[in-house]
């Protein structure tokens, strides 16, 4: 579990509380995310209590219960399932407190609003960068002659898309594509080890 900033009970009155819960943080994308958002809070103001649910959707419930418990302005949800918070979301906003859903949607009479991504974009965004990069590295390649590595996965609807974006890599002559799919994204030695395979 991270936290950041002071509890609510240690803040002063005037002060906005948010409460933000993520799946987890056990790569270095939802690091940095959690980081630079906490960032932007405190910058705006308000403290910013965020937990990491570790995968576990009850986990996660409590989580957010505890944020109405410590009476949050604002309650940021990127949910491990929808489904399985939308409950503990719409007693949020039966109380008073609006709820953001973060990159995943909770059903959409319960939130007050969604933060979304297209994923298939943002993986298409990525296999643009790395197309970049190919053309300052590798000018003189023939068609074919890079190896590009695509690690993957299908835990998710969200990352199958993401995953079918980053594919779009195939699509320069000079890239011999292989794709590999992990068992966990979340795991760096899961994902080391498909590297080294």
């Amino acid at each position: 579990v991270i936290s950041c900033g002071r509890p609510r009970n240690d803040r002063k009155a005037d002060t906005p509380f948010v409460g933000f819960t993520l799946p987890s943080i056990g790569n270095d994308f939802m690091l940095a995310l959690s980081e630079q958002i906490r960032a932007s809070v405190e910058e705006a103001g308000a403290q910013i209590q965020m937990d990491a649910a570790d995968g576990d959707v009850t986990t996660q419930i409590e989580q957010i219960e505890n944020y109405i418990t410590m009476g949050a302005d604002l309650i940021v949800v990127f949910p491990i399932s929808g489904e399985a918070v939308a409950n503990a979301c719409r007693q949020a906003m039966e109380q008073g407190i609006p709820v953001v859903a973060f990159a995943v949607e909770v059903p959409c009479e319960v939130t007050s609003t969604v933060v979304n991504i297209n994923d298939r974009e943002m993986g298409r965004a990525c296999a643009d960068m790395v197309n970049a990069w190919l053309e300052k590295t590798f000018p003189e390649a023939e068609d074919g002659e890079v190896h590009v590595l695509v690690l993957g996965s299908s835990m998710t609807p969200q990352i199958v898309e993401r995953t079918e974006g980053m594919k779009t890599i195939a699509e320069n002559p000079k890239v011999t594509m292989k794709y590999f799919e992990t068992e966990n994204q979340d795991s760096v030695d899961a994902c080391r080890k498909s590297v080294e395979n």
